[in-house]
């Protein structure tokens, strides 16, 4: 595994090499170089896929293809989403691939895709290309879609594509490809306020009546075509509690033997329903503070807050801010792409092989590594607007002209 932590690091070095030199080469150029680290990490992972993909999502497939919902024939931590991203996965399987490399192709496609989203939110047309360029070495991407082979860049390109279309004006569309990333994932949801704040309230129902259309034809096909009880999907999606104990804050009460860690089990279900209250207040918190923002602005610091105060987080959430954050261009973001780097790195290479996620020095070493992401994630929050930034940097130059 030693390679794969050599080709990590090589992402990270040269990261930090195209922001120093400000390289910026065409969109075919950073999507062939994306393609390049990608491909060589999905050959370097086989074997070694995590649990969760490598037979979780192959069972989620396979209950596809027989005419089964994933959402209530398997356990609910195995599969916790509309039937969306089952029937996307259950058409790569059928490239008969092994599954190893089957399960990477539609997160590693919508990922190469985000690279050239990543260009549509930059803060100028001059740093466009440097940031496509960013994204398309982020060990975060890389890792999550080629390593995990999560769906998480799926939900991730069509929130951007929402965002992106709302930015445009186009109501009706931005409502159909929202409804499809909470279709794929039920995180996007984070997206809405930023959506919203798009469009005049008079317009919020296009948004609303199209996302709710969208979301509603996904959940009638389980009782429809795969036969499955809509209540009892319906419950396990409501029902469903991250992973806790094992990150920022969770993590230090399980060191201080407060609580343990999973997804459930004594002591658990209390921290998990701390996080959840905190991420809600803290959410409608940034959503007062940040109402007259830009969109992104506003997204981004959901995002991140949701990052810092829920319980549970997984390693694939931390791609969630990514794009945004290459984007962004803020020298806080950076640290925290370049933490999240290592976090991600050294938890799918090293400690979860070996199911030393949670104990001994991996486990330390992870919990330190999370508390400085979660750090960097509150510092990332665009405090300032991109507008207050350029003047304040006008200022300083003007200042330094006269003197």
């Amino acid at each position: 595994m030693g390679l794969t932590f050599v080709l990590a690091g090589g992402c990270l070095a040269a990261s930090a090499a195209a922001l120093r030199w400000r390289w910026s080469p065409p969109l075919a150029a950073s999507l062939l170089v994306g393609l390049a680290v990608r491909a060589a990490v999905v050959f370097l992972a086989y074997g070694h896929t995590p649990h969760d993909v490598a037979v979780g999502n192959l069972n989620a497939v396979q209950a596809i293809l027989h005419g089964g919902d994933p959402l209530t024939t398997l356990r609910k931590e195995t599969w916790n989403f509309l039937p969306f991203s089952a029937y996307v996965s259950a058409a790569a399987a059928k490239t008969e691939l092994p599954w190893q490399y089957a399960a990477k192709l539609v997160p590693v496609a919508f990922d190469l895709a985000t690279i050239a989203l990543v260009g549509e939110f930059a803060q100028s047309a001059g740093y466009r290309r440097n940031s496509q360029l960013l994204y398309a070495l982020s060990p975060v991407a890389v890792f999550i879609s080629a390593w995990h082979g999560q769906l998480d860049p799926i939900a991730v390109f069509l929130g951007l594509s929402a965002l992106l279309l709302a930015r445009r004006r186009r109501t009706v569309a931005a409502g159909v490809v929202f409804g499809l990333a909470v279709a794929a994932e039920s995180w996007p949801v984070l997206f809405l306020p930023g959506l919203l704040r798009c469009f005049p309230v008079r317009r919020w129902w296009q948004l609303g009546t199209s996302a709710a259309a969208v979301l509603a034809g996904w959940a009638l096909v389980i009782p429809v075509v795969l036969h499955g009880s809509l209540g009892k999907a319906l419950s396990t999606l409501l029902g469903y509690r991250g992973f806790s104990g094992a990150w920022g804050w969770s993590g230090l009460l399980r060191y201080a033997h407060l609580t343990g860690a999973g997804f459930g089990g004594p002591g658990i279900s209390g921290v998990q329903r701390l996080g959840t209250m905190l991420a809600v207040f803290a959410i409608v918190a940034v959503i007062v503070v940040f109402r007259q923002r830009s969109p992104e602005d506003l997204t981004v610091a959901i995002i991140l807050v949701f990052l810092v105060t829920s319980a549970g987080v997984a390693p694939q959430y931390l791609l969630w801010p990514a794009a945004l954050l290459c984007a962004a261009r803020r020298p806080a973001g950076y640290l925290y792409l370049a933490l999240a780097s290592v976090y991600v790195a050294l938890f799918y290479v090293y400690a979860f092989p070996r199911g030393e996620s949670y104990s001994s020095w991996p486990g330390v070493a992870l919990e330190v590594i999370s508390i400085g992401v979660e750090l960097s994630a509150a510092v990332s929050i665009p405090w300032r607007s991109a507008s207050s930034r350029e003047a304040t940097s006008r200022g300083a130059e003007a200042s330094a002209t006269v003197g």
